[in-house]
């Protein structure tokens, strides 16, 4: 099922990173901190090597190191908000760390500067890798052992932040393949998810392009994302039937383009935004009727549904217009051992609050598709607070509609 959620994300059309003014041949004056002259990037593997270890455990980790390819150079670099040549600012420095140590592959980020002459700094840079590949087998047992799902995800695909992954589901009325690519440098700072495959009643295809908010540093965001599926619902059956589930196949499509703007100070900043979302959820083809439970051995049929059901699958869709405003008010601190996995942790305390509006607009639906002609609006809020070396996260939503 393709869960189209319309955020306050709103992601960003790149008047990007504001940079400080560049030092250029007799204007080093103009950069009060110094000039970076030089960036040294260090990335570390996964396991450090300690000639202490036994050297069974030396092996072990020296196998593991040469599977895994450690993030590139050059990906780390394109991460950094500064380069050669920039002032230098600790605002940028610390973002850069902060956006570096946001990826789920990069286990410990640290970024540090010395004088490299009057008036220059030299940054270094240097990470540590996380493992990134990944095997998920789910396993019952039902008249035999049953393989129900099988994953393979490599998070950090060539070292350039590449997520690949392979899904195989199978389960009553799941039966699904899929691949989905999901890179953070598609073009510029521009992230793009694909994901393809097909479902036990269809296709499914999913793709986004994204360009949020860089950190704290940019101002304009934009999206957009189109996908299709189409999946068996099951329900049920009670009574005196031959049957004991019908499968009903549902076919479900969604597009939307979003846009946003961030005002006001980092960590103390407004955004509102404005978002276009067409939804069509329909049946498509037979229900399909199945015998004692045995989902692989479903039959379809061209029989009249009960009523309740056919009311839950009545074809409907809506193309909507929302607005959105929301703010934050935000800080980063660094916690050391907040929990069992990472050693350093950056995390964003204080409040986020956001309204969502939105009116269907009677349009792009097709004849055999009734429209929701509904109006509806959202509140999200979230509140993280620290208690001593621990942290107290709270969160609130709540929407309606009227159609």
């Amino acid at each position: 099922m393709i869960l189209m959620r319309t955020g306050l994300l709103l992601l960003s059309l790149s008047i990007l990173v504001p940079r400080p003014a560049e030092a250029q041949d007799g204007t080093d004056s103009l950069c009060s901190d110094g000039v970076i002259r030089r960036i040294e990037i260090d990335n570390q593997p996964v396991f450090p090597a300690d000639q202490d270890d036994p050297r069974l455990i030396r092996w072990a980790f020296g196998a593991a190191n040469l599977l895994h390819i450690e993030t590139t150079r050059s990906f780390i670099r394109r991460e950094l908000l500064f380069q050669e040549g920039d002032c230098f600012d600790p605002f940028l420095v610390s973002e850069s760390r902060r956006l570096l140590d946001q990826y789920g592959f990069i286990d410990q980020v640290g970024i540090d500067t010395v004088d490299a002459g009057p008036g220059e700094k030299t940054v270094r840079v240097w990470t540590r890798d996380r493992w990134s590949t990944q095997v998920d087998v789910g396993l019952s047992y039902d008249n035999g052992l049953n393989i129900e799902r099988f994953q393979a995800t490599e998070g950090n695909f060539l070292g350039n932040g590449i997520t690949a992954e392979v899904t195989r589901r199978e389960r009553r009325e799941i039966g699904e393949q899929n691949l989905r690519l999901f890179t953070p440098r598609f073009f510029g700072s521009t992230d793009a998810d694909l994901r393809l495959g097909r479902t036990r009643a269809g296709s499914f295809f999913y793709q986004r392009l994204n360009h949020g908010f860089v950190g704290e540093t940019s101002r304009l965001s934009w999206s957009e994302l189109f996908g299709r599926s189409t999946n068996f619902h099951s329900y049920a059956a009670s009574g005196p039937t031959a049957f004991s589930h019908i499968l009903v196949p549902m076919y479900q499509e969604g597009a939307e383009i979003a846009a946003g703007a961030r005002l006001g100070d980092p960590g103390r900043s407004w955004i509102v935004g404005v978002s276009l979302l067409r939804t069509i959820h329909k049946r498509e083809g037979l229900a399909e009727f199945v015998q004692a439970d045995d989902f692989d051995g479903s039959a379809p049929g061209d029989v009249e549904l009960p009523v309740a059901i056919a009311r839950q699958t009545e074809a409907r869709g809506a193309t909507r217009l929302s607005l959105h405003v929301g703010t934050r008010r935000f800080r980063y601190e660094e916690y050391i051992g907040l929990d069992a996995v990472r050693e350093r942790e950056i995390v964003a305390l204080g409040f986020f609050g956001g309204v969502s509006v939105g009116r269907s607009l009677g349009v792009l639906v097709p004849d055999d598709v009734v429209d929701a002609q509904d109006t509806y609006g959202s509140v999200s809020t979230t509140l993280t607070v620290p208690l001593g070396s621990s942290l107290l996260p709270l969160s609130g939503s709540g929407e309606g509609a009227y159609s």
